[in-house]
Formats: structure tokens, sequence, C-alpha cells
């Protein structure tokens, strides 16, 4: 997954309402439209103007000022941004001049943080207003390895109106911050193949980084509630492998209540014994 250019302007109809996805439940959990968490629309970018040119998405965003300073920390204002921040990706759109977006996959924001911002209208002693603070990986999260080297882009946003606003927090950083949250745990990390075999457990086990929830359950189960999810392969026997070795019997098995009652009571009675003696383990010394 990478960094997509977008060149028309995500539309409300395309996504389902937060409110609307959490007031009902889903007639079905595949095939849905992405649920909108959280969207604002006249925010601003700054970027560093060195990296401006680091990956082809983010260069056809156009600054409408540069924040004076040395050459190698000089900061591009990039105004008239819309952030949509849904349960497939995250994506920052310029109305104008550019007219053009970028879309980015949860795995590749590395770093996501509330941090501070000091305008002119702020006193050195003063702590500044709220921004978020991204730092995104460059590299493809689905083909770097341990001896790439890591392109990370920072990205600072500033609530609207940030040149004259004077309180400290603003509602805007607080929700976009939360809604990243929610959408981040989506969508785990992939799991690295140089990663040690002791973990295989961990790492192949359903959801395992995140949560499975009615937003991602498309990405684990099929429409018969078998487990897909994780990258995972079945054979004709039906044991289920995880990315690097087998999930162990039974993982993913969907069960009726009747197939776990008797499990749990026995196919005679209630302990399974059909009314016979049942041998007990005896202390011994």
């Amino acid at each position: 997954m990478a960094l997509e250019v977008l060149s028309e302007r995500p539309q409300l109809e395309a996504f389902t309402a937060l409110e609307e996805h959490q007031s009902q439940t889903p007639g079905t959990f595949f095939g849905g439209k992405p649920v909108l968490h959280c969207k604002h629309a006249g925010v601003t970018l700054q970027i560093p103007q060195n990296q401006l040119q680091s990956h082809a998405a983010i260069a056809k965003l156009q600054p409408t000022a540069v924040v004076d300073g040395p050459t190698t920390s000089q900061l591009a204002t990039i105004s008239n941004v819309e952030i949509w921040v849904t349960s497939e990706r995250f994506v920052l759109f310029q109305l104008e001049p550019s007219n053009t977006g970028v879309s980015i996959p949860y795995p590749s924001i590395a770093l996501h943080a509330i941090s501070r911002f000091k305008g002119p209208q702020y006193t050195s002693s003063e702590v500044g207003l709220e921004a978020l603070y991204m730092e995104l990986s460059l590299n493809d999260t689905e083909l770097v390895n341990a001896e790439d080297e890591i392109e990370v882009l920072e990205v600072t946003v500033l609530p609207p109106n940030y040149a004259s606003v004077t309180e400290s927090t603003t509602p805007y950083i607080k929700e976009l911050f939360a809604a990243m949250n929610t959408c981040s745990d989506l969508h785990p990390d992939p799991a690295s193949p140089d990663s040690d075999e002791e973990d295989e457990g961990e790492d192949t086990a359903p959801g395992a980084g995140g949560w499975i929830t009615s937003e991602n359950m498309d990405q684990y189960f099929d429409e018969a509630g078998n487990f897909i999810g994780g990258g995972t392969l079945g054979d004709a026997d039906g044991n289920i492998f995880g990315r690097r070795g087998n999930l162990g019997a039974g993982a993913g098995t969907v069960r009726t209540r009747e197939e776990d009652d008797e499990a749990a009571h026995g196919s005679n009675g209630v302990d399974g014994t059909n009314g016979e003696d049942e041998t007990k383990w005896r202390r011994t010394e």
C-alpha cells in the first residue's frame, strides 16, 4: 500500500456517516460503504519545504506561502485543505489552487500526535495552539524490508483560523486525533517477513495487532463466516495457515450452539458418562 494521488474531491454520498453506522446493525458486513469518522474543511498543512518533492502525490499540493528561515527548516504552508478520516483511508484534499489530494493508507502513518504550534499571536511564555503532527512513511509498507532506508514526510495540521486563535486547545485537533486512533486500529501494520518465528502464534492470529469490528470484518471472514484474514491460506482438510505457519486445528471454525452444548456436556448425559461411575484422581503421597 502506498500514497495515491486523488484528482477528484471525495463525495459524502460515498460514505456512511458515523452516527448512522453506530445507530443500527448493518444488513451485511460485505460490500458496504466506508464509514466517515471525521471531516474538517479549511485546515492548513505545514510541510518542510525540502520534503515537498519527496513523493509525487505530495508534490501536486501547491503551497500558498513559505515560512522564512534557514533553507533546511523552511516550512511550506498549504491552505484550503479538507481532511477526511474514513475507515478505509486518511485523505488530504486541497480545494484551491491545486484541486488535488492524496489518499494515505493507515499503515503508512508511522506516527500521529498532538503537538504545539506557536503563531505570532502567542508570547514566548504561552504554550501555543494544539496541532496534529504526523510522520508519513513514503515506502510501500507491503514491500519495505529491514535493509531499505525509510523515507519519512513530516506534516503538521493546523486548525481553521489558526493565525488568529488565541486559545491553547481546539475541538478540531482532538476530534481528528481520536478518529485517527480508531481507524488506525482497523488497519494493523503488516507482519514483517523477517520477524522472529517465536512470535508466529501472535502475529498470525485473527486481528493480530488491531480489532475486528463491523467496519473491517470482510478482511477476516467471508460471507459464509469462514476465516480468511491476514493473508492466510487453507488446505483441503479445512486447516488454516497463517503467514508463516499453521494456526492449529479448529482455527476459524464456526460451530453451532448445539455443537457447543454437546462438547461441554457430552452426548449421553450431563457429564458424558451415561450414568456410569467416573474414575477420579486420587492424591498420592
